[in-house]
């Protein structure tokens, strides 16, 4: 009963707080008052009215399908606010307007939702160690060397064929194009910008834009000499008949708001493009592909318009993210390609190789599965590396690579593949046709599902399938949620007769270890053979995190960070002697990690120590061998055409993401169907997870993701414990509402990384704990999901997580206390659970206040450049209502604040003197804001910290104010009411370091004063 009174109390604090800022409307014909429906406004959104109610906000209103803007757009005028555009693609507007009067949209019966416009950013392109590198070690080769990646992938035998994407349009939407180019003469036919910039000479100030035009459709006009004699190099798109429009949806510095590219994917499709090509993205939590942007592209690929998407550069399970995760999109991991590096530029990989091997996944390159269970990549292409086009005054991108590489080239066979199905069928092909093309004519890469997705693009297959010469089905994947001891069909139908099926996995099957290896300047070379049977490698690498920190990592404070790191590579040793480059990996951390393609025999494994004077160690390397065998959930059976395939998931099985290929031959060809399955958990079930290595984190999104279904069917307090064995991982967890929406989150802190000789980037440390621990009050029941985000390990290749999803709550604490002013009295507080918990407390009153304090320091340009970091932690305890921060300075220069939750998610960015960034109900933890400069020079600023909180319960003390409970283990506390004291308040214990709010306690000092 007392702790239904807690949850009740706290249920009806939220809801006052909203209503607070929600003022009465009467609107509509003839002065009816029409009531306001909140949930029609996403948590986001209700959270800036409640912290920002004097400011104006951009808000996305999405209208019920059919229906006329006419009534909102009245309603948005008359109530003062500003139409920012109209969107056909979905039913919607974007308009801006004061907080206190966005929720009287809701009141139309026309509007579904009203959403945040929020910004989505340049998928950054990742730099290798050597992108920098003189060519100073080119060969002496043919006159002429185009860059390779049409050629690799086979669109030069569509070429042959008449098919070069003549009659396609492509939309780039992207941070513009420099459309003066030499080699995009007459082939840019329409530009415009979404931004807030001008439009001015070169209109792509940033370079990405312009490049990923060049892999679409450059010409090949310009010989390009890179300081070798009598060599030059061209750059010629997969798709040189096609017309490009350029949207600049992306500023220069590679930012854009969701409503400037849903504008650029509107124009895009009333500008008659056949494909959007768009690479760019964010960290969407959960990627279930529901965010505005998705849903654009949702919307477009229902009017006929084929959407690629880069899947992103963070390496791990479940990193795709938005628009990559969009349902209907086509996502784009990358693959490599090596000629170019090794034959030119003499790139690090290549220093010991005779030869190399494409084809493999680039380490980097992010993986799914989505939160909702999809495939994801769909495809992969070229994206390691290769040279393109690049803006004034530059023209040549030396070593453009990433996903963001990958994403247009894929584009650019999808034009190939549109002129292709127009030839021989005299109409232009659905989407989901263009999609299935693809997928099922990629050449397998031998790589799980989850990374690969169905393959490399191959342009030669696919325009053949395309043109009737090819087969091809109406099934690009199987995609599935499934209760053990349940069962899924799926019918599919080809276009030619089929002749054999079967269904593989992945499985491990050997391994070999290296173990407290040395490893001295500049490094060492491991010799080992691959068994026979061997189809697919993992390499892994660790040494003592000590090394990168420069010191134990739960004593880091930023000031001590090496960037000591190892690189390595693979090499296969032939029988002649020669060593063929197959992957490599270099990770700027303690660990490296990457997969391979492999067949039996002799390998090298390079391990790179660039640092003079110091040996490393111990080192270890694991690598572990699969091979694919037959999978027995799969049943299939054929006739003719038709493929019928039964999926049963086996009684006892464990929840998780279980993936693999249903392979079909058929008119001499294979098409290979990627297969997800996603086993669901049960409320009260204990169940265990592999976690792999991470990989530089501090991007926020590399590391494994993991998103598990749970069926919770009663109503009433749940509890999530996540545990693990090795102090030093640490792991993000979720728990997030059937509705998409996070309930309770849990985040790990981070701090910046100096770097030497000036610089910083964030890292993730660890806790030192080995358990997370969430707790919500579940009032929704249907399918929660349970998100985990390894970011950090330490000196292990992986960690095995025990999780429960329950109900319950972690601590046993007294639901209400009654003290006599003047008098003190003990309690005991229990842990409910079979993990250490460390506990905190803090004693408030209902009372609130609000608070302000000033920091100043300097920000300085590094080294002469146009940009330079500083940056401030700021502890978020409970009680805090609001934070807001803002920054003056007084000066010219261009300053930036920025300010990062706890996980290191972008919060919010001001660009102007005093303009202030307000979170509502911040995550515990340690906040932190950055100071960017974005000119030579140095700037002196103030950084303004306040906000909203529940003031401090005076007159009232308890001892021990923090304390460790062990496992089921009991604490007693002493708590002290002056004779001073009154009225009532209450005992919040929590955790600063994981985010956890355990339990409360209502206070009542009595003869209670009422006033």
């Amino acid at each position: 009963m007392g702790k239904k009174i807690v949850s009740a109390l706290a249920v009806l604090t939220i809801l006052l707080s909203l209503f607070a800022f929600v003022p009465t409307y009467s609107v509509g014909a003839s002065g009816i008052t029409m009531r306001v429906d909140l949930n029609k406004l996403e948590p986001d959104l209700r959270t800036r009215i409640q912290t920002e109610p004097n400011s104006e906000h951009r808000v996305v209103v999405i209208l019920k399908d059919g229906v006329s803007k006419a009534a909102a757009l009245d309603l948005v005028r008359g109530l003062g606010g500003k139409i920012n555009a109209e969107h056909d693609i979905i039913n919607a507007i974007s308009v801006s307007l004061p907080a206190e009067k966005i929720p009287a949209l809701t009141a139309l019966v026309d509007v579904e939702k009203v959403l945040l416009d929020e910004k989505k950013y340049l998928i950054p392109v990742p730099h290798s160690d050597d992108s920098e590198i003189a060519i100073e070690n080119f060969y002496e080769t043919y006159p002429y060397w185009y860059s390779q990646f049409p050629f690799w992938i086979g669109a030069d035998k569509a070429w042959e064929m008449g098919i070069d994407g003549s009659g396609v349009i492509v939309a780039v939407l992207d941070t513009g194009i420099f459309y003066e180019h030499p080699d995009l003469e007459g082939v840019v036919i329409d530009y415009k910008v979404f931004t807030s910039e001008e439009d001015v000479f070169p209109h792509d100030g940033n370079g990405h834009g312009t490049a990923c035009a060049g892999c679409v459709a450059a010409q090949g006009i310009v010989d390009w000499d890179l300081g070798v004699p009598g060599i030059y190099f061209k750059v010629l798109g997969v798709a040189p008949g096609a017309k490009i429009i350029g949207g600049k949806v992306l500023t220069d510095a590679g930012w854009g708001w969701d409503s400037w590219i849903i504008e650029g994917i509107e124009w895009a499709v009333e500008s008659g493009a056949d494909i959007i090509s768009m690479s760019l993205g964010g960290l969407e939590i959960p990627n279930d592909g529901n965010d505005p942007t998705c849903l654009a592209l949702d919307a477009a690929t229902r009017r006929g318009v084929a959407c690629f998407v880069a899947a992103g550069n963070s390496q791990g399970l479940g990193t795709v993210s938005s628009a990559g995760c969009g349902k209907s999109v086509i996502t784009v991991g990358a693959s490599t390609e090596n000629s170019f590096v090794y034959w030119w530029l003499g790139y690090w990989p290549t220093r010991y190789a005779d030869g190399y091997e494409n084809d493999q996944l680039i380490f980097w390159s992010s993986g799914g599965p989505t939160a909702d269970g999809r495939v994801d990549p769909d495809v992969c292409a070229i994206g390691a590396w290769g040279f393109t086009l690049d803006t004034y005054p530059y023209y040549l991108w030396l070593q453009f690579g990433g996903t963001s590489m990958a994403t247009p080239i894929a584009a650019g066979v999808g034009a190939l593949v549109i002129q292709a199905y127009r030839q021989a069928h005299g109409t232009s092909p659905a989407p989901d046709v263009v999609k299935d093309i693809l997928m099922n004519t990629a050449k397998d890469l031998g790589y799980p599902a989850t990374r690969q997705g169905a393959g490399r693009v191959d342009a030669e297959q696919a325009v053949l399938a395309a043109l009737s010469e090819r087969p091809y089905s109406d099934t690009h994947a199987i995609e599935t949620t499934l209760p053990d001891g349940c069962s899924y069909t799926v019918k599919s139908t080809f276009t030619d007769s089929i002749a054999e099926v079967y269904a593989v996995k992945l499985e491990m099957f050997d391994s070999i270890s290296f173990e407290d290896l040395s490893v001295p300047y500049p490094g060492m070379f491991l010799s080992f053979d691959i068994p026979e049977g061997t189809e697919f490698a993992d390499v892994r690498l660790k040494f003592p995190p000590e090394y990168a920190y420069g010191c134990p990592v739960r004593e880091y404070d930023g000031s001590t960070w090496t960037d000591i790191h190892l690189n390595t590579a693979l090499y296969r040793v032939e029988e002649d002697g020669r060593w063929i480059l197959i992957n490599y990996a270099y990770a700027h951390t303690n660990i490296q990690w990457f997969n391979a393609r492999v067949t039996p025999g002799s390998y090298v494994l390079w391990i790179w120590n660039m640092y003079r004077g110091l040996t490393v160690k111990p080192v270890d390397v694991k690598i572990t061998f699969y091979k694919f065998v037959s999978w027995n959930w799969m049943s299939t059976s054929f006739i003719g055409n038709k493929l019928t395939t039964k999926i049963t998931v086996p009684k006892g099985t464990a929840p998780g993401s279980y993936s693999g290929f249903v392979k079909v031959i058929c008119g001499g060809s294979q098409v290979t169907i990627p297969v997800v399955v996603t086993v669901p958990a049960k409320l009260g079930q204990t169940f265990y997870l592999e976690a792999n290595v991470v990989n530089e984190p501090r991007d926020t999104i590399s590391g494994d993701w993991f998103y598990i279904p749970v069926q919770v069917c009663a109503i009433g307090h749940i509890m999530l414990t996540v545990e693990w064995t090795y102090p030093d991982a640490d792991f993000d967890v979720f728990l997030i509402a059937p509705d998409g929406e996070v309930d309770a989150l849990s985040y790990a802190p981070f701090v910046e990384i100096e770097l030497p000789g000036g610089g910083g980037q964030y890292w993730f440390t660890t806790t030192g704990t080995t358990m997370e621990l969430l707790s919500t009050f579940c009032l929704c029941p249907g399918y929660w999901y349970i998100g985990i985000h390894a970011i950090y390990f330490g000196d292990i290749f992986s960690e095995t997580l025990k999780i429960t999803l329950k109900q319950g709550e972690p601590i046993k604490a007294p639901d209400l206390l009654c003290l006599k002013r003047g008098t003190s009295q003990t309690f005991v507080v229990s842990n409910n659970i079979p993990g250490y918990v460390n506990v905190q407390t803090m004693v408030l009153s209902f009372q609130t206040e609000t608070f302000a304090e000033q920091v100043t320091g300097t920000v300085y340009s590094f080294n002469g450049t146009n940009v330079g970091y500083d940056a401030w932690l700021i502890p978020v305890t409970p009680g805090m209502i609001t934070l807001t921060l803002s920054l003056d300075w007084i000066g010219d220069h261009v300053l930036h604040l920025t300010l990062y939750d706890p996980a290191g998610a972008n919060r919010g960015q001001v660009t102007t003197k005093g303009e202030k960034i307000t979170i509502l109900d911040p995550t515990i933890g340690y906040w932190m804001a950055l100071i960017t400069i974005h000119e030579p020079g140095s700037q002196d600023y103030t950084l303004n910290i306040g906000g909203w909180r529940f003031k401090a319960f005076e007159g009232v003390t308890l001892e021990p104010t923090s304390f460790t409970l062990a496992p089921y283990g009991t604490q007693t506390l002493t708590i002290t009411v002056s004779p001073k004291a009154k009225g009532i308040g209450f005992i919040v214990y929590y955790d600063l370091t994981t985010g956890s709010i355990y339990s409360e306690t209502i206070i009542a000092t009595f003869p209670l004063r009422w006033r």
